[in-house]
């Protein structure tokens, strides 16, 4: 709208003001309501946050599946609510963190639901404040009506400081996952060294957020990144397709853990899991969110 235009609407409404008119002004168009899905995972995410920072970790627990698995920033992973409320109540009694979210999207497939967004904690150690960053993906289920906390992955937008103290990974679970071919193929051109094409794999509006990195989004974006990295940090991966979870309509969750080694059969250099939302094409898989988490990969 041109400067001539606006000048008149503005005056308009300001005659019409001053006139005494009775008519109604028009409303500001309205936002799009939410579902009462939405309304209820976002009831959700703001119950947790509250409680969190309270230190309520039976309350947060809460919100939990019974079966539901936590992919740690700090390679901790637990599987089942008493093992994840434990973890917690143990954190929350050493260093009392603090908690915000900064939700980004979310979506629905009827009795499931994935998001993703950013965090920021603080925690106060013996060796003063510590305060940490990252991603997450969630993945929601229903369980009796209620939603509830399926899996979430969390990682960390930069590295740790030198000496983080890592968690126990534990023993990896058996590859049961139905992404062979897409998993297969971003293996090969990973470690073939061919960035746009490991890019291709991604969704136009993808968000990738590996280890140690803030979110990438769009497809060109990860293509960049892809190749600053390859060039950077030559290596080989090796990724375990643990499970798959069917979501509908052409959706899927899948997560698993893979290991980074250096070329040519070097060293183990990192060890982590992984998440990923994934949408089939008529080319194919391709991925619309990816969260990965990583650490030193353990002395053999």
């Amino acid at each position: 709208m041109n400067t001539r235009k606006v000048s008149a609407v503005c005056l308009a409404i300001l005659v019409a003001a001053c006139a005494g008119d009775t008519e109604e002004a028009a409303e500001a168009p309205a936002m799009p309501e939410m579902s009462a899905d939405e309304m209820a995972l976002e009831q959700l995410r703001e119950d947790w946050v509250t409680h969190y920072n309270m230190g309520h970790a039976s309350v947060v627990g809460g919100n939990y599946a019974d079966d539901a698995l936590s992919l740690g920033a700090n390679q901790s992973n637990f599987a089942g609510r008493d093992a994840i409320v434990a973890d917690m109540a143990a954190t929350m009694e050493a260093a009392s963190p603090q908690i915000e979210l900064s939700h980004h999207e979310t979506m629905t497939f009827g009795d499931r639901a994935v998001g993703w967004g950013t965090y920021a904690t603080e925690a106060t150690t013996p060796d003063g404040s510590v305060a940490s960053s990252g991603t997450y993906m969630t993945a929601f289920t229903k369980v009796e009506g209620d939603w509830k906390i399926q899996v979430v992955i969390t990682n960390f937008d930069a590295a740790p400081p030198e000496g983080f103290a890592y968690g126990e990974a534990g023993e990896p679970p058996e590859n049961e996952g139905t992404m062979g071919d897409l998993i297969g193929a971003y293996q090969t051109h990973y470690n073939l060294g061919h960035p746009s094409m490991v890019a291709d794999f991604y969704a136009d509006d993808a968000m990738a957020s590996f280890a140690n990195l803030p979110p990438t989004e769009g497809g060109e974006a990860i293509s960049t990144l892809m190749a600053e990295r390859m060039a950077a940090n030559p290596a080989d991966v090796t990724i375990n397709d643990v499970g798959t979870i069917d979501l509908g309509d052409g959706w899927a969750l899948d997560g698993g853990w893979y290991q980074m080694n250096a070329k040519d059969g070097g060293d183990a250099l990192q060890v982590g899991t992984y998440m990923l939302l994934v949408n089939q094409t008529s080319d194919g898989w391709r991925i619309k969110w990816a969260v990965t988490n990583g650490g030193p990969a353990p002395a053999m």
